[in-house]
């Protein structure tokens, strides 16, 4: 699921120690241009983030011989999709201008095991108006050095979109008319995991990439317990369609200023990996932006929310606690200093906006907010913004999802395999390290540069990934 990111991030990945890894090198490649607009075990694969776009990326290898492509790692869609050489984006320079340069491509005369799936028409659309259309096909990929057979992907012919996407959401909700199994489908049956379910650890916002691990847990990763809460049904057709569970509370809390509640009721929220922002309804966001002293351009044609860069050193220790399900419910802390970005004078300087001049601070301590209201009042998300917070298991199988603090920087593993048959995220313990506040987390976050950036200014710099195999 894609929304417009005009906060541009950065995210890191943790480096495999365990025994049973297979690490492979971590390199960085150079792009073209991008205008802004185990058998029954865990496997891993690291997520490298392009540093331009704020979007997550995983290396795979596609067809027979192998062929490496980049997709973006998306938690709130299904498909699995690839652009080709023939794609009209990837060979007109005047839609490239509009849309990007392609990222990667895939060759489908060059597999041999490449086939077409008859009289099924490729077609999606996302939430920021980009997408794709073409054919839908079958091949083989392979995910952290591990071969899924016969996946049944989209091959576009037209885009919009300049990189391709590796969809792990649920197979009901894939953009075909006639269902097929998803890729966590065919993981399953092929007996690489024991279960439907993957772990998500985006991170830090300055480091570079973040870990998927399919079939399991990692310990080192996260603070305290991991807490499930129940997925939601979509109540359009009675069941779970997406990763969409229960907001309870939201609330500011600081060292020097009581806690401050701004969720009147419960709200549902997609955990939404796609999407680089936070985007909840304006009933939250109108007391909160308040509160901050914030400038509400959410409707606007380029949606953004001007705030004080001073919000990182005023009150460093503000953070934001968001608890779901019940009372008792997983709380995720995020860091002021995570959502206040240094990029406005980038976007000045490039015309793409223009500052109003009623700004309630000074415009030359003017910074963009990781937080934005929700359009059309239905769908919230919680993005990247949140999600770097946060340590989150996605439960398939069983509906759920599981979640706890996020150990940022954590340069250790322990690797907890999910059982097979099981009906519950196994009941383990992440670090014992007590927070109140993330600022053990961040000890220089009133002070720390921000290098985010308007992908119209910067060259796409493509990150390649380092890929972690259990055996």
């Amino acid at each position: 699921m894609r929304l417009p990111r005009w906060l541009l991030p950065l995210a890191l990945a943790a480096t495999a120690s365990a025994s049973h890894v297979v690490p492979f090198r971590i390199h960085k490649q150079r792009t073209s241009g991008l205008p802004l607009r185990r058998r029954g075990v865990p496997f891993d694969e690291d997520l490298a983030n392009n540093l331009t776009s704020g979007a997550y990326f995983a290396q795979v290898e596609l067809g027979t011989p192998g062929q490496t492509l980049s997709l973006h790692v998306d938690t709130g869609s299904t498909d699995v999709w690839v652009l080709s050489p023939q794609t009209n984006l990837c060979r007109s320079s005047a839609l490239q201008s509009v849309h990007g340069n392609c990222v990667s491509t895939f060759d489908s005369s060059a597999s041999s095991t490449f086939r077409e799936v008859e009289d099924a028409d490729f077609e999606i659309r996302y939430l920021d108006g980009s997408g794709a259309e073409g054919i839908y096909f079958t091949d083989n990929v392979n995910v952290g050095g591990l071969n899924v057979t016969g996946v049944q992907m989209g091959l576009a012919r037209k885009s919009t979109s300049s990189w391709g996407m590796l969809g792990v959401g649920y197979a009901k909700n894939s953009a075909a008319r006639k269902p097929y199994p998803s890729i966590m489908d065919n993981m399953f049956d092929q007996g690489l995991i024991n279960i439907k379910a993957y772990s998500l650890y985006l991170n830090d916002l300055e480091a570079s990439t973040g870990t998927i691990l399919f079939g399991g847990i990692d310990t080192e990763k996260f603070y305290g317990e991991l807490k499930t809460v129940k997925t939601l049904p979509n109540d359009n057709v009675g069941h779970v369609t997406h990763f969409n569970v229960s907001l309870t509370s939201l609330t500011t809390v600081s060292a020097t200023t009581e806690p401050e509640e701004f969720l009147i009721s419960p709200v549902p929220v997609i955990l939404d990996s796609g999407t680089t922002l936070t985007y909840l309804p304006r009933t939250v966001t109108g007391p909160l932006f308040d509160k901050i002293n914030a400038y509400d351009r959410s409707s606007a044609t380029i949606p953004i929310v001007f705030v004080d860069c001073a919000l990182r050193t005023s009150d460093p220790s503000l953070v934001f606690a968001y608890r779901f399900g019940s009372d008792d419910g997983p709380v995720v802390k995020v860091s002021i200093s995570d959502i206040v970005f240094d990029d406005v004078k980038a976007y000045v300087s490039a015309g793409i906006i223009t500052l109003p001049s009623n700004l309630p601070f000074p415009r030359d301590r003017v910074c963009s907010f990781g937080i934005l209201t929700s359009q059309g009042g239905e769908v919230h998300l919680l993005g990247d913004t949140f999600l770097r917070s946060a340590y989150v298991v996605y439960d398939l199988t069983n509906d759920q999802i599981s979640l706890a603090q996020s150990n940022m920087n954590s340069t250790k593993e322990n690797i907890i395999e999910i059982p097979k048959g099981a009906t519950a995220i196994p009941s383990v313990t992440g670090q014992a390290v007590p927070i109140s506040t993330l600022e053990s987390q961040h000890p220089n976050s009133g002070t720390r540069s921000r290098p985010s950036f308007p992908t119209a200014l910067l060259t796409c710099l493509g990150v390649s990934v380092f890929v972690a195999t259990v055996q």
